[in-house]
């Protein structure tokens, strides 16, 4: 889904990331492609990398639901250049492949498999209702939104998480999210009052058909020295880009939601 990132994006940054990324977590990392089922972007590099490692044997996708397995697969049915007219199902909720699924490629002799989405808990998009689903997933290039702030702001992001700006010099927050999702700026001191108040209406989602565990946001205190821009990743939603400037912070998710930290993924 690289058509959803900030224009000015560069993929070379990104394939590089992602594959510290992997190597970090024990994962043995052969290439990283970026690619783009809506544009087309690096497609054709996929299924020329994949026909030449693959050959006869099946090709299996796996990952987490709602990534874009299935709309993938289908560019690289086109890639394939077999004239075929089946393809696989694709939907904006998670959990639409419900089963393993294989098509064999005429002339290839191939069998590209796909599976059903791993479905989690740690997700903000795999915890909230299927109509807050289509809210907080981006459906075009997302547009970053940068809010200079001093110390005692607060940031909602709809009402599923909240950044308290706690001490340090004014600095800018930058927000990466759908842009449909409210983001929504006031005093700390307000913060609470205003969260009880409008959590489900002018803070949403959650809404009234999600689950009421998302309602109670848990705070998490977070530090940095001055240092380089950092990125808090919120899973499922979006992450926020610090300056690098020293700055103390409070982070609210619902329980469950793991908060990360990680190098500025976009440097500008």
């Amino acid at each position: 889904k690289f058509d959803l990132f900030p224009s000015g994006t560069s993929t070379a940054r990104i394939e590089s990331w992602v594959m510290r990324a992997a190597q970090k977590n024990g994962v043995d990392v052969r290439q990283v492609i970026v690619v783009s089922a809506q544009t087309g972007l690096g497609v054709e590099r996929l299924w020329e990398v994949i026909e030449a490692r693959a050959k006869s044997r099946p090709l299996v996708v796996v990952g987490m639901a709602n990534v874009g397995k299935s709309s993938v697969l289908n560019c690289l049915i086109k890639a394939s250049d077999t004239d075929m007219e089946h393809s696989f199902t694709t939907s904006p909720y998670p959990g639409t492949t419900l089963g393993a699924y294989s098509i064999m490629l005429p002339g290839r002799g191939m069998t590209i498999i796909d599976t059903p989405g791993l479905l989690g808990s740690h997700r903000l998009q795999d915890r909230v209702c299927a109509k807050s689903v289509r809210d907080i997933m981006p459906r075009e290039r997302i547009r970053a939104r940068v809010y200079q702030l001093q110390a005692g702001q607060t940031l909602f992001l709809g009402g599923l998480a909240r950044l308290d700006f706690v001490s340090g010099e004014d600095q800018p927050f930058v927000v990466y999210a759908a842009n449909a999702l409210r983001v929504h700026r006031t005093k700390l001191q307000n913060a609470d009052a205003l969260y009880e108040e409008h959590v489900g209406g002018l803070l949403t989602p959650p809404c009234e058909h999600c689950d009421e565990d998302l309602r109670g946001l848990l705070p998490k205190k977070m530090g940095f020295k001055d240092g380089r821009p950092l990125d808090v990743v919120i899973p499922g939603l979006g992450f926020i880009r610090l300056s690098g400037k020293a700055v103390d912070l409070r982070v609210h998710v619902p329980k469950g939601i793991e908060i990360a930290v990680r190098p500025a993924l976009i440097s500008k």
